[in-house]
């Protein structure tokens, strides 16, 4: 478990980098609104700008939306430092389905 941290970290770094290196292309390359075609019909780009949080809420606060985003990505590692080390227990995505009969809710617990 202990060699899995390196690697999601090391895949964190990576997928981050390259959504800034898209983020970037995109942002010298297009102008507002601006639309191009990929693969006709399947893909395309549009450029538009959100300059807050969801739907544009906190706009003009980027230190606010910093501070709550480092907090969370801070927490966020930590909880998965934690639960890669505990030898312990088994975590899954739907843990929580030993509190439930799996022959009533199969649909829960697979």
């Amino acid at each position: 478990m202990k060699k899995r941290i390196p690697m999601a970290i090391l895949a964190i770094i990576i997928l981050t980098a390259l959504d800034q290196l898209v983020k970037h292309l995109i942002s010298t390359n297009f102008q507002v609104g601006q639309t191009r075609k990929i693969i006709d019909g399947v893909f395309q780009l549009n450029y538009v700008q959100n300059r807050g949080a969801a739907w544009g809420s906190f706009s003009g606060k980027i230190v606010f939306l910093l501070a709550i985003t480092f907090v969370i990505l801070l927490a966020a590692i930590y909880v998965y430092i934690r639960l890669a080390g505990n030898q312990e227990k088994k975590y899954t995505p739907l843990g929580s389905c030993r509190q439930y009969d799996r022959q009533s809710c199969p649909w829960i617990c697979g």
